[in-house]
């Protein structure tokens, strides 16, 4: 076995000590076995890491040609983006096989990073490596000030993440030139949230990138957010909502827009999927009185776009997955196995949510509306720990609750609840 000393001029000395097994002491043997093991470089966006970084990089070169992946995250220190340390950033855009990329922001939530007020050289060294153009994988997550039209130089981008991304036309020598013309660039996958003035500036560029998969956080509405995701609906076929916990539903609260929940947009619809908290469930199963009339601005709920698509008379429905959290939003504190079988019983039997379940069951166990139904999945995610026994004593529930609330869907064994 070779020792750390022999591959100490390939790795930094930390990674060589960590590193067991038969190495070859040839280099270019050596060099592809390194290929297997630095695809991925996780960054934190300060001036030590990237000063650590860049001597790294600078003392073993060979490196910039296998990582493939780079996650960058910053925790909303504004003063570390003022160091000239952090410039060793300005390194990456060596990295020639990059394929993924993601710029995280944490911390506080109302902080986000500001574009405008990076170092320019910084900031013109992260357009570069942001706008690859053969990136497969982009995430920009609480960044503002930016502007991304460098996105259409991506030509082979097929996952998209934009997440508090606050879009500003820029004017900055910096910021590359217009989106490339595509006419057939078509994204796997697209993750949007509070990023209305990006997904205009996608929408109104010269190619409209169409996806398979749209994941939709919900958060502050608007009109450009509304019509950027109609705009995105030809080919989708996989649709997911999330409710964050840190942010309260606002479903029903006076929003006039329905766009969220507007599925029935997508016509190549197969797979409908919701992810929220337990009591966030009432506004999902929110039914609206029987006074209410048409002119109402109130929006469309859930059951009734399901009853939409049910009367569309065509559909391609596969699947639907309701994911429920039923841990409480304070990590602190933990239900106990009683709370716990009483929330069950809440949120599968109680009067509140009977109705809906009931209607629910009614509309989509009509064989002639959804003749490619395949799946109801109701899965209930806790990461508490379950008492032993626990889920012996909720059994009678989940079956009591498929055989009375919804005995249609149960008679064509095609629901399921996962507990």
């Amino acid at each position: 076995m070779s020792s750390a000393g022999n591959i100490a001029g390939i790795l930094p000395h930390a990674l060589g000590n960590n590193i067991f097994g038969y190495v070859s002491d040839d280099q270019e043997s050596l060099e592809q076995q390194l290929s297997l093991v630095n695809r991925s470089c996780n960054l934190k966006l300060d001036s030590r890491s990237c000063a650590r970084l860049g001597q790294v990089l600078q003392t073993n070169p060979s490196l910039y040609q296998h990582i493939q992946t780079l996650r960058m995250d910053h925790n909303g220190c504004r003063n570390d983006l003022g160091s000239s340390s952090i410039l060793a950033v300005r390194d990456l855009k060596q990295l020639a096989n990059l394929q993924c990329i993601s710029l995280r922001v944490n911390g506080f939530m109302a902080y986000k990073l500001s574009w405008p007020a990076l170092h320019p050289e910084l900031r013109s060294a992260l357009y570069e490596l942001l706008a690859k153009p053969d990136l497969i994988a982009l995430e920009l997550t609480n960044i503002e000030g930016i502007d991304i039209s460098f996105i259409g130089r991506s030509r082979h981008l097929k996952e998209l993440v934009l997440h508090g991304v606050e879009h500003s036309p820029s004017s900055d020598p910096s910021t590359p030139a217009t989106p490339l013309t595509r006419e057939d660039w078509s994204l796997c996958s697209l993750s949007v949230g509070q990023c209305g003035d990006a997904l205009q500036c996608l929408r109104t560029a010269t190619i409209l990138p169409q996806p398979v998969e749209l994941k939709v956080y919900w958060g502050p509405y608007d009109d450009k957010m509304d019509m950027a995701i109609k705009s995105f609906s030809c080919n989708v076929e996989r649709y997911e909502i999330i409710w964050p916990n840190y942010e309260p539903s606002r479903l029903h609260d006076g929003n006039p827009h329905s766009a969220p929940l507007d599925f029935v947009c997508f016509p190549r619809l197969k797979t409908l999927k919701f992810g929220l908290h337990f009591k966030q469930l009432g506004d999902l199963l929110h039914e609206r009185p029987p006074t209410t009339t048409a002119s109402t601005e109130e929006p469309l709920n859930f059951l009734q776009q399901i009853n939409r698509l049910k009367e569309s008379g065509t559909n391609d429905l596969e699947s639907l997955e309701i994911l429920v959290d039923l841990d409480d939003p304070d990590s602190i504190r933990q239900f106990d196995p009683y709370e716990q079988e009483k929330m069950l019983s809440s949120f599968l039997l109680e009067g509140k949510y009977f109705s809906s379940w009931e209607s629910l069951d009614c509309m989509l166990g009509n064989e002639y509306a959804f003749p490619k139904l395949k799946k109801v999945r109701i899965g209930l995610k806790s990461a508490a720990v379950v008492a032993p026994g626990s889920k012996e004593r909720w059994d009678p529930l989940v079956g009591g609750f498929k055989a009375t609330v919804m005995p249609t869907l149960t008679r064509r064994l095609i629901s399921e609840v996962i507990y």
